[in-house]
């Protein structure tokens, strides 16, 4: 079977098209561009980058919130106040990106519903709809209809008389509720409920409420309690439901202008974000009327589709999958045995739900698929993929014994069966270590707030520490040259990889212990590119440039690696100076002292055009002057390149959308949040990575540390989704609701969406522990810290050691004091063949001779001669003005296209397809005229001596490339055709004045056709060379002798 696939890719890659190999995303941008005005599209649309998209989704909020403010936006301003009592702006800002991350859900519910439509079904899912505010609710829970006013006088009377403390301190309030009409008793609703409900919101309990007294002399009592009391709380359920509504109300207003405004900006500015590849897409390949179409276009394209990662996919992207493959089993199509879909997934590997990737759609999808070939009568297949290449046995038996316990293998496998894994790298050497938690430290002391800290106190919580010890665990492998038994060779920094779950302040500690260590490492997958030095640097030099007077910033360059300002010369710049600024000062002193010279030279040369020069030109001359790119590199290691360049990149993205404002762009970049995605597989790079375990998927490496294992699942999410209730239009449609920042307000159907948006959460921070464990090739080594959180009872930490109780073998292993660790270890027991040792970098290595010389001249000519583009002076082109009555010009331009045409048709079909192109009324010909251009042509097109140029085997448009002699030539051959034993090539001349004869043929021309027949011959040794020029105005085929041709080649003959 594996010769077989081999030779099947081998056929693959061989085909002319090639196997086309793309992400989603590509290969619906692709797809638009070719319909681009089908899906409603500008044909010169770009996907812009996130940074771009923040910024409109920031303009755009910008923008609404000014209309919020007009006189007649009530209903949006009432939404914005709703809004600003309960979010600062980073929450506002995270309800906005949370609701265009659901924008597909947001427009089919606006489209089915309408927006008041909408809030109105929310409110009816909620339960609350005829209510408009909380008053009504609680007035009408508190009509004497309602109230059990018979129960209430006895309860007050009993109370009076042998009622306790605590029951006589309700009587006040509750003798005033009764007496007050139902209208003003709202002001005493919260005193009415303490009466029967405690401050957690619970009934009060019965056996100790009221007093044995009461209880004794009225038994039904505790009914009347517990009936009042559940009645209550359901109003109070209902009340906070009603507020659930309001928020709702409030943000999906909101949501929908910004979300209104936001597309608009796009289409003004024709670009498209990510999602909306896949959206338009969808939305093109669901068109009534164009869709068939659409689809008729791409049919023929598309034989086979491999879905890769099939469990990440999210519902619109599976909508696309479908579509194109929905001819598979329907028509024509259905009976043609060779096209295939092929789906590859692992649900246990689903960890993407923030994209909204569900792995529930996955087996959806293939129960559709399934269903869709069953009923054609096609072929399908479910195949268990249990074997695994990469990890040995020691890991794999780990994983399986983690998720033998069914709470912690729940939302792994969907079908519910046992997770087995089978080895493919049988006898080979494993290890997995569980090291004890890292205690937090204890808590620290109260300091005196007017204390000054003069001494920086060594970091000691729990993370910095467990970043030491695992640095320090790397450093000491790697000094002890030890063994991967299974690779027969020692360890190298690039083997190993630490995987978190998500970038905190441990990563900075482990990258900064490696470097104090000596280990080579990658530094972080992620980076945020205003938190780099070398970037704080050269944005410090461009506030600076703009604002040489403030003392700070100019300090910050001064100490730069730019300027490299001492600390000693810096004090004597800044100190006493009186109320001079720290520029004014450095003025004054430059004129005696060199190094404040010097610093002044770089200081006035960062600072020269620095209001007037685009941004880009701003930092590309920064990055150059005086070598700043190299000091940069020298003061913080080769690390600085990136950042570096994407800094650029980003000035140059900025001008596109931007006027060119240095201080425009500076305020910019530091609120966009630019971050650098650091490709994890560069090649040559012997480096420690250090990564989340989202950007290592489809990753590995031989040891791999889990340090971050007791943080606990994320359930934050600010959008919920509720099932409609009544008669809906889309019943299978979820509404959206927002229950603000307040967690009281989960009660009901939000509770109910809050455990269940829970619950998948668990699941899929389970199925990322399993993507984790699977990283790991050889080693597995698991670490964990204590936080200030409760205790993380369902961590990865529990379930791990869990897993490793089951495991037989275990190793209590003492490792240091009050420390012990468990490890399960399998010797080497397949021979391995030993690999050479590499060679010791050498201290010192002599550069090449190469290095420091110039380069050798280039082949002359340095680049191709272009035969069809003479660098002679070309005869002038006839002036269309000047054509004349008898239209040279129009006619020139119809018979060079008819000669393109006419030839691929048979010859009793050219002259009613001549007559039909001359006489569309576009071009005017009167019917004698149209029959003597057909004659013309026709002569042409019979010629006894170039019969060939225009039969059936001919082509046109034929590229010629190659050396001829010490030339390259490269051009294009009007037409060409090879018989068995000669050439013919002719080349077309429009709107060119046509000599009387071939003497008068320009010399360019004639070499033009000089190095096409030399290229030819070179190409058709054995074959006879004919070559002639068409001069379509009159026209006429003019044969060139071969004698003219060779005099003004520039090709000797051999």
């Amino acid at each position: 079977m594996r010769e077989t696939a081999r030779r099947l890719f081998a056929h693959v890659l061989d085909l002319s098209e090639g196997l086309r190999i793309q992400t989603i995303h590509a290969f619906c941008q692709a797809l638009l561009a070719r319909f681009p005005l089908e899906a409603g599209l500008s044909p010169q649309f770009e996907v812009m980058e996130d940074s771009r998209a923040r910024e409109l989704l920031a303009l755009a909020r910008d923008q609404v919130i000014a209309q919020a403010r007009q006189p007649l936006a009530k209903q949006l301003n009432a939404a914005l106040s709703a809004l600003a009592n309960e979010v600062n702006e980073q929450d506002f800002d995270s309800l906005m990106n949370s609701l265009m991350v659901e924008r597909r859900l947001l427009r089919d519910l606006i489209g089915t519903y309408g927006l008041d439509g909408l809030l109105v079904a929310v409110r009816q899912a909620l339960g609350v709809e005829g209510y408009d505010d909380q008053d009504a609710l609680i007035r009408s829970a508190l009509e004497d209809d309602a109230l059990p006013l018979a129960n209430l006088r006895h309860f007050i009377r009993l109370v009076k008389e042998k009622g306790g403390k605590t029951e006589k301190g309700h009587l006040p309030d509750l003798e005033t509720l009764l007496k007050a009409r139902p209208c003003d008793r709202i002001a005493l609703w919260d005193s009415y409920c303490a009466v029967f409900l405690t401050q957690k919101e619970d009934i009060r309990k019965t056996s100790r409420y009221p007093v044995k007294a009461v209880r004794t002399e009225w038994p039904d009592v505790a009914d009347f309690i517990n009936e009042e009391g559940a009645r209550i709380l359901e109003t109070r359920k209902q009340v906070k439901l009603l507020q659930v509504a309001r928020f709702t109300d409030a943000a999906l207003r909101i949501g929908a202008a910004v979300l209104k405004i936001y597309d608009a900006e796009k289409a003004r500015e024709a670009v498209l974000d990510y999602d909306d590849l896949i959206l338009s897409t969808e939305r093109l390949l669901q068109q009534e009327g164009i869709a068939p179409w659409i689809l008729y276009k791409l049919d023929a394209g598309i034989t086979h589709v491999l879905v890769d990662e099939a469990q990440d996919t999210n519902p619109e992207q599976w909508s696309v999958i479908e579509a194109l493959t929905s001819d598979f089993y329907a028509g024509d199509s259905a009976r043609t045995p060779n096209r295939t879909i092929f789906a590859v997934g692992d649900v246990k590997q689903s960890i993407y739900g923030f994209q909204r990737a569900d792995p529930r759609e996955f087996i959806k999808a293939r129960d559709r698929v399934r269903d869709k070939a069953t009923k054609a009568k096609r072929p399908f297949h479910t195949v268990p993929l249990d074997l695994s290449f990469r990890s040995v046995e020691a890991v794999l038996a780990l994983v399986d014994a983690v998720f033998a316990d069914p709470e912690t293998a729940a939302g792994l496998r969907l079908d519910h069966g046992a997770i087995r894994h089978q080895a493919s790298r049988k006898g080979d050497a494993g290890l997995v270590e569980l090291w004890p938690i890292e205690p937090k430290p204890p808590r620290e002391k109260e300091l005196d707030a007017w204390d000054v800290p003069f001494q920086q106190e060594p970091d000691d919580d729990a993370e910095a520490r467990l970043a030491v010890r695992i640095a320090t665990h790397i450093r000491q492998m790697l000094d002890r040259k030890e063994q991967l038994p299974a690779r027969a060779r020692a360890i190298r920094p690039g083997d190993i990889l630490v995987l978190v779950q998500r970038r905190t302040a441990f990563v900075e500690y482990l990258v900064k212990k490696l470097k104090q260590l000596d280990v080579a490492v990658a530094g972080s997958d992620r980076l945020t590119i205003t938190d780099q030095i070398a970037v704080q640097d050269l944005l410090a030099c461009a506030r600076m440039a703009l604002l040489p007077e403030d003392d700070l910033t100019l300090a910050t360059v001064l100490k730069g690696p730019l300027v490299d300002l001492s600390e000693n010369d810096l004090f004597k710049l800044a100190h006493d100076r009186g109320q001079k600024t720290l520029w004014a000062a450095l003025v004054e002193k430059s004129r005696s002292n060199p190094a404040f010279a010097q610093a002044r030279a770089v200081i006035d040369a960062i600072r020269k055009n620095a209001d007037t020069i685009p941004p880009f030109e701003f930092f590309s001359h920064l990055a150059g002057l005086g070598r700043a790119r190299e000091a940069l590199i020298g003061r913080m290691g080769y690390e600085v390149v990136d950042p570096l360049d994407e800094l650029l990149r980003l000035a140059q993205d900025f001008e596109k959308h931007h006027p060119p404002s240095l201080q425009r762009f500076l305020q910019w970049i530091e609120r966009g949040g630019a971050e650098i995605k650091r490709d994890p597989e560069q090649k040559g790079r012997d480096e420690v990575r250090i990564m989340t375990v989202h950007g290592a998927k489809g990753l590995q490496a031989p040891i791999v540390y889990l340090p971050d294992c007791c943080r606990l699942p994320r359930n934050d999410a600010s959008l919920l989704k509720i099932a409609p209730a009544g008669v809906t239009a889309r019943p299978d449609l979820p509404l959206l609701i927002w229950r603000g920042n307040s967690s009281a307000l989960e009660v009901g159907p939000v509770k109910a969406a809050r455990e269940d948006l829970a619950s998948k959460a668990d699941e899929e921070y389970r199925r990322l522990l399993y993507v984790a464990l699977t990283r790991a090739e050889d080693r597995l080594y698991v670490a964990g810290w204590e936080s200030r959180n409760a205790a993380n009872s369902t961590s990865w930490y529990d379930m791990i050691k869990a897993g490793m109780d089951r495991l037989p073998g275990l190793l209590s292993i003492e490792d240091g004091p009050d420390r012990q660790l468990l490890r399960y270890e399998q010797d080497q027991r397949r021979t391995v063949a030993l690999m050479q040792s590499t060679s010791p970098r050498p201290d010192h290595v002599d550069c090449p001779s190469w290095l420091h010389s110039p380069p050798p001249l280039e082949p002359t000519p340095a680049r191709p001669l272009a035969p069809s583009r003479p660098d002679g002076d070309e005869p002038a082109s006839s002036s269309p003005l000047a054509a004349g009555p008898s239209g040279l010009y129009q006619r020139g331009l119809l018979i060079h296209r008819l000669l393109e045409l006419l030839p691929d048709l048979p010859a009793d079909q050219r002259k009613a397809a001549a007559k039909r192109f001359l006489s569309k009324p576009a071009h005017g010909l009167a019917p004698e005229m149209v029959d003597r251009w057909w004659h013309e042509v026709e002569a042409i097109l019979s010629h006894p001596d170039f019969y060939p140029l225009f039969g059936p085997d001919s082509a046109a448009e034929v590229p010629l490339a190659g050396l001829v002699g010490d030339l390259a030539i490269s051009g294009q051959i009007d037409r060409l055709a090879i018989t068995e034993d000669a050439v013919f090539l002719v080349d077309y001349k429009t709107n060119r004045p046509p000599p009387k004869n071939v003497a008068d043929v320009s010399p360019v021309y004639l070499r033009q056709m000089g190095l096409y027949k030399a290229a030819l011959q070179r190409i058709y040794p054995d074959k006879s060379i004919h070559c002639a020029l068409l001069w379509t105005d009159v026209p006429h085929l003019m044969t060139l002798p071969e004698s003219m041709l060779e005099t003004h080649s520039l090709v000797k003959p051999d």
